[in-house]
């Protein structure tokens, strides 16, 4: 099961494996690398929510809300988290709405906070960088429309705007992962974050 940020994990891990033994997941947690092993951790010392389904079928194809696959082993992973504080959520429609979803933030934020080096709450506040987030978010949300995984009825702006709104309400200096590496002069994501889009 991959849970890397991104779009581009579970293709990677299908070239090696083949496409019947990729599990998706998607996991919000707020933490950073210090160092080589050791993840340093804000907020619960356990992720707030992590996402399991399937990626593909065993042939390639991938798992939608059309396509949806048998759920045995997604079940089976999921009960290991039966004790944990964590919430899981098992997508019978595939991983791909989940990671697309949450691409129109942490491949929108971090690459735009780490270019302006200011807290999330200021970027989506300030005109100028709001419009810099803006047209970064739309350009994401457009691609995810032509990929097939854009939901409802929202239209794209509609969208971007209730996303730039939740950021605005960020806590007071909060920071993205990728933006702390950056500026700390670590290794960081941000290649894996936009490589995809």
């Amino acid at each position: 099961m991959t849970t890397q940020n991104g779009l581009d994990a579970p293709e990677i891990v299908k070239e090696v494996l083949g496409p019947a033994k990729v599990l998706g997941g998607s996991c919000y947690v707020n933490d950073w690398i210090e160092e080589p092993g050791i993840i340093d951790l804000l907020g619960p010392p356990i992720p707030d929510k992590l996402i399991i389904a399937e990626a593909w079928t065993a042939t390639g194809e991938y798992v939608n809300s059309d396509n949806k696959q048998p759920m045995d082993r997604v079940n089976k992973l999921a009960a290991a988290f039966v004790d944990t504080k964590t919430e899981i959520v098992v997508a019978d429609d595939g991983i791909w709405t989940h990671l697309w979803a949450k691409a129109g933030i942490v491949c929108c934020t971090g690459p735009v906070q780490s270019l302006v080096r200011a807290p999330l709450s200021t970027i989506a506040t300030v005109p100028e960088t709001r419009a810099l987030l803006r047209g970064t978010m739309l350009e994401w949300a457009t691609l995810r429309k032509a990929a097939g995984y854009h939901p409802g009825s929202e239209t794209l702006e509609e969208v971007v705007d209730g996303l730039l709104e939740k950021i605005a309400g960020s806590p007071l200096g909060m920071t993205t992962s990728t933006a702390r590496d950056i500026m700390g002069g670590k290794p960081s994501e941000l290649h894996e974050l936009t490589g995809s889009l």
